[in-house]
């Protein structure tokens, strides 16, 4: 199944936390983002 290009901006949340250093952070917003990729993905949530 071809999807559209992922949008350069849904990934600055991820960028800032990894440059902050914070660890858990970056962890947070990882996983944060994966969870929404992933309903995207299943039920097709925009």
């Amino acid at each position: 199944m071809w999807l559209p290009p992922m949008m350069p901006t849904s990934h600055l949340d991820i960028v800032d936390a990894i440059e902050s250093g914070d660890g858990p952070k970056a962890a947070e917003a990882v996983r944060d983002h994966m969870a929404g990729a992933a309903s995207v993905l299943v039920d097709g949530a925009a």
